[in-house]
This record gives C-alpha cells, sequence and structure tokens, in this order.
C-alpha cells in the first residue's frame, strides 16, 4: 500500500525522529500505519483569527471576542460561539496536507486559500484579509507519539530498546528518546477532560 500524498510530509518527519530516514528499518507504509493509529479529526471547527483577520490558528477563540459578538458590536452572530472551537483541545498540530478552510461549518461553501501555511503548528496566514469566522476540517496526527511507539518495535530485538545508534551529534539511547516523545506527545491533539454535571 502506498503512502497516501497528504501524509508524506507526516512520515518523513516521523522517519527523521526515530533516524530512519532511508527506510531501512520501517517501510514508509508501516510509519504511516502507526501515525494512523496516532490519529484526530477536527470536523469544521471554528478557527482563533486576530482582530485584523490577517492570522487564524486552530486553538481557542479570545473572550474578547466572544464578548464583542455577544454584544453586537461586530457583525458576528453569538450564536456562533455556542458550537465547541479548538479550546477543547490542550494543543493542535501536525495536519495532513488534505486540510480545508471555508466560511461556514458545511461542505458546500466557499473554500479558503491561506498565503502561508504552517501545518505542524495549525496556523494560516491570509495577506487579503477574509473578514469573517473561518472553519477548519483536517486531520491531526501525534508524530512523537508514533515515533515513540516505532521505537518500542525494532525489529531484531522485539519490544526492546535499540541503543546501538544515534541521531546527529547527540548521542541518545533510544530509551531515553522514547520517554522524550512520549513528553512531548501527552497533550498533542488530545481533547481536554470535562466534568460531567449530574
Amino acid at each position: 500500500m502506498a503512502v497516501r500524498t497528504e501524509m508524506t510530509s507526516l512520515v518523513a518527519h516521523v522517519q527523521r525522529l526515530v533516524t530512519d530516514v532511508g527506510s531501512t528499518t520501517w517501510t514508509s507504509d508501516q510509519v504511516q500505519q502507526i501515525l494512523d493509529v496516532h490519529r484526530t479529526d477536527f470536523d469544521y471547527l471554528p478557527l482563533w483569527h486576530d482582530s485584523d483577520y490577517h492570522e487564524y490558528a486552530a486553538r481557542q477563540r479570545s473572550d474578547t471576542t466572544r464578548l464583542l459578538a455577544e454584544a453586537y458590536t461586530s457583525a458576528l452572530s453569538p450564536l456562533l460561539y455556542d458550537v465547541p472551537d479548538f479550546g477543547q483541545f490542550y494543543r493542535v498540530g501536525y495536519l495532513a496536507n488534505n486540510w480545508i478552510i471555508r466560511n461556514s461549518p458545511s461542505e458546500t461553501t466557499a473554500a479558503n486559500s491561506p498565503d502561508v501555511v504552517d501545518t505542524y503548528g495549525a496556523t494560516f496566514l491570509f495577506s487579503t484579509a477574509p473578514n469573517q469566522e473561518l472553519y477548519l476540517k483536517a486531520t491531526g496526527f501525534n508524530v512523537w507519539n508514533a515515533a515513540a511507539d516505532l521505537l518500542m518495535e525494532t525489529p531484531g530485538t522485539g519490544r526492546e530498546f535499540d541503543t546501538a545508534r544515534t541521531r546527529g551529534q547527540v548521542s541518545r539511547q533510544f530509551g531515553q528518546k522514547w520517554a522524550l516523545y512520549r513528553l512531548r506527545g501527552t497533550r498533542l491533539n488530545r481533547r481536554k477532560r470535562t466534568l460531567a454535571i449530574v
């Protein structure tokens, strides 16, 4: 099975994390399969934006914008702010390249093309301001947890750490890398826990 086009950069990123750019230990398809285990789908959630609508990002919208909408000092409906946004996640990033930004949470509305895109940080910049709320449909992948999983599955040693290889100028055992990657991946694309009131 070939690597999906939208996954190419993420697969390459994980291969760098596990020091396997040449696919000598894991095939690109195996890396993609592990990434798919650590995927999170975002279905048209509203993006945060700055005051002049040039920068949009997958994070919680500001209270100032919410208050302006509720006070009817802008053209925005306060009902838009009742839908969940990216504030329900700890941190969002490492998006596949098949994301899409639309004017409303619907497949039939107009799509927007940012001038600068940072899929790892989930930030989008527009030189011409859209001047409205925008919604993102995307899939995020936890590259850190995927890399940690691969380090646990080193061929030839089973579920043990391979301590024979190092990365670049930094000599680090795979056990140390595994712990660091797990720490970095702890809250990436993870939903915050909420208390249910019964």
